[in-house]
């Protein structure tokens, strides 16, 4: 699905405003949005779902202007999930899934193939008779995660996916993606801390400071290139010391 926002402002306290003058990302396209802690990571992400409404500007998705009036339409199109709060702690992770098939009303026939299907990737059919209060920090992630997928969604939003998650699961969720990418021509939007996560697996990348995109990276760079790329723009005495102890490694 094609997104657009242009002069967007939110703004969450007197000390903080993000302000997106314009970005876009098309269909089988997966954009990274990276920054610091408080850059205005999650805000966008929100904005994006329909979580939070913009002070001022347009969220634009296929051709079609956000609205109250289609926000349910627009759900419909979408798997979130930024966090645990995004689940009822209390279902067992089997019933989370239903009530994620339930909600966007998918048919049963659909539903059983596609909880095979990731399943594989998951391995989480040990756990779905657990409550997910009793999960691990990483079970809980991939129950969520898998939730999402579920719904078979025209546009993916997650935040920080891989956190959390063991190597071996971390390189399935990867490759997961880029077929998921290629098969439904998705739009994947990822917000990472991890920029070697993104490298690999972004085709576009958004640089977050302080409420305001600073760059945005229309081509596929490597870890170092990306590193170098945002130690440029967002600056601190910290990065400097960081790209020190680089040369001296």
């Amino acid at each position: 699905m094609y997104l657009k926002l242009h002069d967007i402002v939110k703004r969450m306290n007197e000390n903080f405003a993000l302000c997106v003058d314009f970005l876009e990302s098309a269909p089988s396209t997966t954009l990274g949005i990276i920054g610091n802690n408080g850059a205005g990571k999650t805000t966008l992400l929100s904005l994006i779902c329909g979580l939070r409404t913009p002070d001022t500007g347009t969220v634009v998705i296929d051709h079609k202007k956000l609205t109250r009036e289609n926000l349910d339409w627009w759900k419909s199109q979408t798997g979130v999930y930024l966090d645990e709060s995004f689940m009822f702690d209390y279902y067992t992770v089997f019933e989370h899934f239903e009530f994620m098939a339930s909600a966007w009303k998918v048919d049963e026939t659909d539903f059983h193939y596609r909880v095979g299907k990731y399943e594989r990737v998951f391995d989480l059919k040990q756990y779905y008779g657990h409550r997910i209060s009793t999960l691990s920090s990483g079970n809980k992630k991939k129950t969520g995660l898998m939730g999402t997928l579920l719904v078979s969604p025209k546009v993916l939003i997650w935040d920080e996916p891989f956190s959390g998650l063991d190597p071996r699961s971390q390189e399935y969720l990867k490759q997961l993606l880029e077929q998921y990418k290629q098969e439904q021509q998705a739009t994947i939007i990822i917000s990472s801390h991890d920029l070697n996560h993104v490298a690999e697996i972004c085709d576009r990348v958004v640089i977050l400071d302080e409420g305001r995109i600073v760059r945005v990276i229309k081509e596929k760079i490597s870890y170092a290139e990306l590193k170098d790329e945002f130690l440029k723009l967002i600056g601190s005495d910290d990065a400097k010391l960081c790209k020190q102890d680089d040369k001296t490694q």
